[in-house]
Parts: C-alpha cells; structure tokens; sequence
C-alpha cells in the first residue's frame, strides 16, 4: 500500500476525485501545516494504513537560481534546520534528483532569505512538512519519497504585509498555485503507477 501525505486537503483534492487507483492500495492523508503537524500526522497514518511506501505531496520553494515555478522536484535528501540531520530518500525506478529539500518551521518569504538559506544549508528547495514526514516513515522502517512542485522560485518573493516589496507577488500567485496544483496531480498520478 502507499500512504500519500499532505499538508493540506487543497494539495490532494484533484487526487481524491475521479480516483485512477484502486482505493485499497493507496490511501490518502492530510497531516496540518508545519513540522510538529507533519511527524504526528504522518505517525498517525503510518499506525492505521500500515503502508510499505510513504509518498510525500505539496507545494515548496525554490532556494537555488537554477529553480523555477512549476518544476516537479523528487529530492534525495531531505534536511531539517531544526536538527541538522539529513534524511536520503528510498531509491526507486522514479527519477530522484540531485538536490536537498530544506525543511524549516516558518515560510521563507524574500528572496534575500530564500539565498541565504540556500547557501547555508547546501539546499535547492524549501518546504516545511517534508523532512519531518520521511522521519515517521523511516521510523517505522517504511520507505519514502516526496514529490513537490515548485510555487515560487528563487527570485520570487510570497506575499506578506510585512513586506511591501512582496504585494504584487500577491497578485499572481492565484494562478501560479493552480498551475502548482495541476502538476502536482499529474506527478502525483505518475508516482502511483510507477510504485504499485
């Protein structure tokens, strides 16, 4: 069985609808926003599903220059800014890329930050959930991969009050989330045929 996980119920709605896959051999779940939510949620899972594969799916940031919005990313290491420690996910016949996802308690919002962290942590992409879901998985001695589509790029800032430089990022990230979305869906479709 494999055990998708989310962040939130946005994520995973096209994934939910329409099912391609027979509903005994994947399940679905929504763990919360951020790092405590992720390992709690995914142990919850993990006990009831049972899974041999836990798959991670979501949104993230870009970190590198070379990022750009839209980008399917399956990286080979997840790193926690919490510990510091380094999670290499589980080989497959899927197409794991070179590059670090950063995992980190709060959104990276400037693009000043986003290179900040990239050359401090060796990282390529961002996100808050992933290291702490493959931490449960590995664990329980499960495998795990995480698959994420990238939201906002290097360059681009995520919009915040507190910076006025980000407002008009605001007025485009609507679309670039629904674009977000779709790749995520159609990546996500993909992993499932590939592991089952």
């Amino acid at each position: 069985m494999i055990l998708l996980l989310a962040a939130m119920e946005w994520e995973v709605a096209p994934l939910r609808h329409g099912r391609a896959f027979d509903t005994q051999a994947v399940a679905i779940g929504v763990t919360g926003i951020g790092p405590h939510l992720a390992q709690t949620g995914a142990a919850r899972f993990i006990h009831q599903y049972e899974p041999d594969w836990v798959v991670g799916l979501g949104l993230c940031g870009g970190l590198a220059a070379t990022t750009r919005t839209g980008d399917v990313v399956v990286p080979a290491e997840l790193l926690s800014s919490r510990t510091g420690e380094v999670i290499n996910t589980s080989p497959t016949d899927v197409l794991v890329q070179e590059g670090r996802m950063l995992s980190v308690d709060k959104v990276v919002i400037t693009p000043h930050d986003k290179r900040r962290m990239g050359d401090t942590y060796h990282a390529t992409w961002v996100d808050q959930e992933s290291y702490d879901w493959c931490l449960a998985a590995t664990s329980a001695g499960i495998r795990c991969l995480v698959v994420r589509v990238v939201l906002d790029a290097a360059a681009d800032y995520l919009p915040s009050w507190r910076q006025p430089g980000s407002w008009r990022s605001a007025l485009t990230l609507p679309n670039r989330a629904l674009a977000a979305r779709k790749n995520l869906a159609a990546a996500g479709r993909r992993i499932i045929c590939e592991l089952l």
